[in-house]
Order: structure tokens, then C-alpha cells, then sequence
């Protein structure tokens, strides 16, 4: 199932990632957001490119049907992700810390200028939960957990933004 989002930020597309890829903002979500644990496993940057895994345990309970299908399962997996900073884009593809063989998520997330220091982030991608009878049901779960990650991660973003101004 294809799922697209997007979000404006009130900062240039280049201090938008400046901040989105700052160790401080990094940690300042981890202690704000609702997620368990948010990590990054690595990260290396060679030139434009950064490729980075970030893990992320979230506090959103899986349905009471999924959970008896798939076991009590947190929601958690790993973000593998590759930002091309001359293209403004990162394309990415979740690992699920469970049903490996059953879930797959992958996408790309574009920066666009939208004028002096504004910026546009799309978020598109693909979720397929390959499991008889409840794969539709998994598929939009997932989706609506991006869309809400994406929505608070765009809050915070502006939230830690306004306060680092502010030094």
C-alpha cells in the first residue's frame, strides 16, 4: 500500500538539515518524543552522502488482532536511510524487529523550497505486510504510525528549533 506525507518547516532546506542531523536535536527527540528508544546505530557521512541506521522503539500498542496474530510484539525496527544532500532526498527502508519476511517499508523523503526559509518535506513510500487475512489491516496501521511519527517529528523539529534560536 502506497501512503505519501508532508510537512512545511519555517527554515531553509540547508538548516533544516543541519539541525535534522545534529547530535543535540537527535537527543532532544529522544527525551520529548513518544517513542521508547530512538537510537542512532550508525552514521557516516563520504561527501553529500550520509548513510545512517536509527533504531526506534515506539509507544504506540499494536491492535488486539495483530497481536494475536503476530505475538506481543513492541512496535520497533530499524531505519536504514541514504541522504543525498546536493538532491535534498533520502531514501529509506525499515527492518521490523519482528515478521522480517512479512513487512517490508521502504521509500524516499524530499526536501522542496518553498520560499525564504521555508521548506517542504514529502515523505513517500510503500508498506506490504504479507500476512492472510490481516496484511490490509497491518499495512494501514504502519501507515498511520509514519503519518503520526512524521507529524510530531515536524513539531518537535519546530519546537527545538525555536528554542535553539533562542541562544
Amino acid at each position: 500500500m502506497d501512503f505519501s506525507t508532508s510537512q512545511e518547516f519555517s527554515v531553509s532546506i540547508d538548516d533544516y538539515l543541519k539541525v535534522y542531523f545534529a547530535s543535540d536535536f537527535e537527543q532532544f527527540m529522544t527525551g520529548q518524543a513518544s517513542f521508547k528508544r530512538r537510537k542512532v546505530l550508525d552514521m557516516v557521512q563520504q561527501g553529500p552522502i550520509i548513510k545512517r541506521d536509527l533504531e526506534i522503539c515506539s509507544d504506540i500498542e499494536l491492535p488486539a488482532l495483530l497481536k494475536k496474530v503476530v505475538g506481543n510484539h513492541e512496535l520497533s525496527y530499524i531505519e536504514h536511510s541514504i541522504t543525498d544532500l546536493e538532491r535534498y532526498e533520502t531514501r529509506w527502508q525499515i527492518t521490523p524487529n519482528f515478521l522480517v519476511d512479512k513487512i517490508k517499508a521502504s521509500g524516499i523523503t524530499t526536501l522542496r523550497p518553498l520560499g525564504p526559509g521555508r521548506t517542504e518535506r514529502v515523505h513517500q513510500g510503500s508498506v506490504v505486510v504479507s500476512i492472510p487475512f490481516i496484511g490490509r489491516l497491518a499495512e494501514n496501521f504502519i501507515i498511520e504510525a509514519i503519518r503520526t511519527s512524521d507529524q510530531e517529528t515536524a513539531h518537535l523539529f519546530s519546537e527545538f528549533n525555536d528554542i535553539t534560536s533562542l541562544r
